[in-house]
C-alpha cells in the first residue's frame, strides 16, 4: 500500500472517531469525566470543555434554524463552561486541519506548522494554561457550572 493511502486512512479514521464521539456525546448528553477533577477536586484548564463544545454545537443548530434567542443562550453557556475555548476553537480547528494536510502530503514531521508553533510558543501556551487552571480554582466565576 502506498504511504499516501496509509496517511489518508489514518486521518479519515481519526475524523470518524471524532465525529462518532461528538454524535454520541450530543445524542446522549454524556462525555468523558475529568480524571484530574475526580481525584483532586480542582478544575483543570480543560474542565467543562466537552460541555462547552456540546453547547457550541447546539447554538450552531439553533442559529441554522433561525431560533436566535436559544442560539445566544447556548453560546453563553458554552462560554460559561470553558472561557478559554471560545478564542481558541477556530484557530485550533484550522491548525489541526492544516497539520492533517501536511501529514497527508508527506511533509517531514519537523516542518509541521503545529510543531514550529509549539517550539516557539510552547512555554507561553503552557504558562497561560497553568495560570488559567489556577485562576479557575480561585475565582468562582471561571469555574464551570456543575
Amino acid at each position: 500500500m502506498k504511504p499516501v493511502v496509509k496517511r489518508w486512512i489514518v486521518v479519515i479514521s481519526i475524523l470518524i472517531f471524532i465525529l462518532c464521539y461528538t454524535f454520541f456525546s450530543l445524542r446522549f448528553q454524556t462525555g468523558l469525566p475529568c480524571i484530574f477533577h475526580h481525584f483532586t477536586g480542582w478544575y483543570c484548564p480543560g474542565c467543562g470543555l466537552g460541555r462547552s463544545v456540546r453547547h457550541l454545537f447546539a447554538g450552531i443548530q439553533y442559529f441554522c434554524n433561525g431560533e436566535w434567542q436559544f442560539c445566544i443562550g447556548e453560546f453563553q453557556q458554552a462560554f460559561r463552561h470553558n472561557v478559554l475555548l471560545m478564542p481558541c476553537i477556530i484557530p485550533g480547528i484550522l491548525l489541526l486541519f492544516y497539520t492533517a494536510w501536511q501529514y497527508i502530503k508527506g511533509i517531514p514531521y519537523h516542518a509541521y506548522l503545529l510543531i514550529r508553533i509549539m517550539e516557539r510558543f510552547g512555554f507561553l501556551i503552557a504558562g497561560i494554561l497553568l495560570v488559567y487552571g489556577i485562576l479557575r480554582n480561585i475565582l468562582v466565576i471561571l469555574a464551570p457550572p456543575c
